[in-house]
């Protein structure tokens, strides 16, 4: 039986020690836009001021969207942090819903991304605490890739 999708994310977050750090209003968003501009086509047609102080690197470019907006300064509440992370899932599984995916596969989805993560664990962390890729990463991602491609092409 497949473990709760939110239980292997906490479990993961828990080993990999990041919980610890507590929230930052800078790094969450920028964490989530990341995963959002990551892999965009258009990342190397940014402006020639943002590519030199970003390389057109996600998480700097993230990073760097976040400062712009106050999210160093900002001073929200945990009411207001709480809603928008479950805003950012609502539009996660709905996203994952309208690729033809149903729940189970989606939990299934999650279940070999959350395998792949907790190899992160004991491979470091960057400046900012977040988990980094051990060094056999590239077969790691390549089985996770498999996995995905079959939970996708089982789609009806």
């Amino acid at each position: 039986l497949m473990e709760n999708p939110f239980k292997s994310i906490y479990k993961f977050n828990k080993e990999a020690g990041l919980l610890e750090k507590g929230y930052s209003d800078f790094l969450e968003p920028s964490f989530l836009i990341e995963e959002a501009i990551e892999d965009l086509p258009q990342l190397d047609n940014l402006s020639y001021e943002l590519k030199i102080k970003m390389d057109s690197n996600p998480k700097d470019i993230a990073r760097h969207i976040v400062g712009l907006a106050g999210g160093v300064d900002a001073e929200l509440t945990d009411l207001q942090r709480f809603d928008k992370h479950i805003d950012a899932i609502v539009y996660a599984v709905g996203g994952a819903y309208k690729l033809g995916l149903t729940p189970q596969q989606l939990e299934a989805g999650i279940a070999a991304v959350m395998y792949s993560n907790t190899k992160k664990i004991g491979a470091g962390k960057d400046e900012h605490g977040k988990a980094l890729k051990p060094d056999n990463w590239p077969e790691i991602e390549a089985e996770q890739i498999k996995k995905l491609q079959a939970i996708l092409d089982k789609r009806a």
